[in-house]
């Protein structure tokens, strides 16, 4: 036999011994593995053979004995008369329907543990979409200002009537935005000139119901500015204001710094005296749906009803999602739930 054959052969022996050497090391394993799962198994079976697994009683919670929370839903920013590529009157009125539709399909499922009865509408401004606003806007909308304040006025007053269908009460707290600005910023008018304020006394017509109340932000109302209302819920109450007075940029398209000094700043005017106390606060204006801690309070940002707008595409630099805000409220605890209602 040749050299090369006999070491050819060897070398299949030694491979040979080692499959069997390792073929023997694997079944023990196997076999210790095996008895380790039944000494497990064992023992296991030993520990809960006297365990008993307690009753667990139905839930029996009756809605009629819990205490009653209050909806409230915020509407900002639905720039009526806008155009862009994909919005408009039409698109803006079909959104504000899906509003109302979310509104009373969430509140059924609070409804499943306690009561809501009332709701309250937080109109936090810039419904309508303006005019003059800023530079070439009129290549922007579709709508006069007065179409937009009548239109605003009926969208306004026909999501009041459904949601008065839906809730025993409705309350609408209104504030204005900048776009509902008649003219430039230095115009000699009074401070309660303002088309989305007008908007809101349209709808507030449109609804001579005794089971819907109004109240509309006015300068000379004692305890607001026209721009700020403290809106009191039992014993928990919010400062409403629509949003540009928190000036200047910040990250991802918020103020941040300006949210924290001015909502600190009104704390202390609020320890004053000379605006009423407040827990938490409420704004639009930012396009985007948000909940910031501040210190002991929370700002909550409303949405708008836009996709792709230019102030949120060119101003802050940041992406749009057609939402609105729903929170529920109960009368000592303050705020117990909040939705970002996805209207696109």
């Amino acid at each position: 036999m040749p050299s090369d054959s006999i070491e050819e052969w060897a070398a299949q022996q030694d491979l040979r011994s080692e499959v069997r050497r390792l073929s023997k090391t694997l079944a023990r394993e196997r076999e210790q593995r095996i008895r380790l799962e039944e000494t497990i198994t064992l023992a296991a079976r030993a520990a809960f053979s006297s365990w008993e697994t307690p009753a667990i009683p139905k839930p029996t919670r009756d809605p009629r004995t819990r205490t009653e929370e209050i909806c409230v839903a915020l509407c900002s920013d639905w720039h009526y008369g806008a155009v862009t590529a994909d919005y408009n009157r039409e698109v803006c009125e079909q959104r504000v329907g899906r509003y109302a539709d979310k509104i009373l399909s969430l509140t059924e499922i609070q409804r499943a543990d306690h009561p809501v009865r009332v709701v309250r509408l937080w109109v936090l401004g810039d419904l309508v979409g303006g005019e003059q606003i800023f530079s070439g806007q009129e290549h922007e909308i579709d709508a006069s200002l007065v179409e937009q304040s009548f239109g605003v006025g009926r969208l306004l007053s026909d999501l009041t009537l459904r949601l008065a269908a839906g809730f025993d009460k409705v309350h609408v707290v209104c504030l204005p935005g900048n776009h509902g600005r008649i003219g430039g910023k230095t115009m000699p008018y009074s401070p309660d000139t303002n088309a989305d304020r007008i908007a809101y006394m349209i709808a507030q017509e449109r609804t001579r119901e005794p089971r819907v109340t109004w109240q509309i932000a006015r300068a000379d109302t004692p305890g607001e500015t026209g721009r700020i209302v403290v809106d009191q819920i039992g014993s928990y109450s919010c400062l409403l204001t629509h949003g540009e007075l928190f000036r200047g940029g910040g990250y991802g398209g918020l103020p941040w710094y300006q949210f924290w000094k001015k909502a600190m700043a009104w704390r202390d005017m609020s320890t004053a005296g000379q605006i009423p106390p407040f827990d938490d606060l409420a704004c639009g204006h930012w396009h985007r749906t948000s909940s910031i801690e501040i210190g002991t309070m929370t700002l909550r940002v409303c949405g708008t009803l836009q996709t792709y707008d230019p102030f949120s595409r060119e101003q802050i630099a940041a992406a749009t999602t057609p939402a609105q805000s729903l929170l529920f409220v109960h009368p000592d605890k303050g705020v117990t739930a909040e939705y970002r209602v996805l209207l696109g």
